[in-house]
């Protein structure tokens, strides 16, 4: 019984060891990982991360086939966290807020937890993902630093950019040079709030005993490839746009 966690710029190598001792630390998932792995009855796979830009990315039919065949599936913080809300009534499981936000419609698109990054080990991350922003704007407006018409202004400003370009000095000049020192401040006295996708990667490493306890409903599917892909997984919320990335 093997754990593997697909990680990239999300989390680093290390904390992933320390988080979870004895998992295998694999690239951001690509099409194909899953079957090449040979996964079978009691195995782990954790998707924090995956491919859309340098890779194909996996297609739904090899989470339903490895589900199928006895694997535990487990989706978190990036691209994982938006297939487990899609997936979910097939049997895989979904945790942290990133993941909520999907299953509950308030985000939609893919590009909210895109990156752009550099070549693995490191995956040195040179954007902000969306949901990040999203999140400490949240989090400053309950603490009063910000009102909520002035959050609302920045994401939208942050939205609006392409998600390569997406940092808070770009929403800070595309706001017309709008004073962020007191949001700066909040982040260096809260540093929790500043990466919500590391946040909820920690925290679903750290529950693994917790998620053993979570026994999915028998998806309905064959676990042989051939067949898997006639199952058909629930409709999910149409993305407001596709961006090609790895998040």
């Amino acid at each position: 019984m093997t754990t593997y966690v697909f990680v990239g710029p999300t989390l680093p190598a290390a904390r992933v060891a320390a988080l979870a001792p004895g998992s295998v630390v694999r690239p951001p998932v690509a099409h194909g990982d899953l079957f090449r792995l040979g996964l079978g009855p009691g195995d782990t796979a954790i998707v924090v991360d995956g491919h859309h830009d340098h890779a194909t990315a996996v297609r739904h039919r090899e989470v339903l086939a490895a589900l199928a065949a006895g694997v535990r599936v487990v989706g978190c913080a990036g691209l994982g966290a938006l297939w487990a809300a899609e997936l979910r009534p097939f049997g895989m499981i979904g945790h942290g807020e990133v993941f909520r936000m999907y299953r509950d419609g308030v985000i939609h698109a893919d590009d909210e937890v895109a990156v752009a990054h550099g070549d693995g080990p490191d995956y040195r991350r040179t954007s902000e993902p969306l949901v990040n922003i999203r999140h400490t704007l949240g989090a400053a407006v309950a603490a009063d630093v910000l009102t909520a018409p002035q959050a609302a202004a920045l994401l939208d400003a942050a939205r609006a950019l392409p998600y390569h370009r997406r940092s808070w000095r770009a929403v800070e000049r595309t706001c017309g040079g709008a004073d962020l020192r007191g949001l700066r401040e909040f982040l260096t006295a809260r540093p929790e709030h500043a990466d919500r996708k590391a946040a909820d990667a920690s925290d679903t490493l750290a529950r693994l005993t917790l998620l053993d306890r979570m026994v999915p409903p028998a998806p309905p599917v064959a676990a042989d490839r051939a067949t898997a892909h006639r199952a058909t997984p629930a409709p999910a919320p149409t993305p407001t746009r596709r961006t090609p990335s790895e998040s």
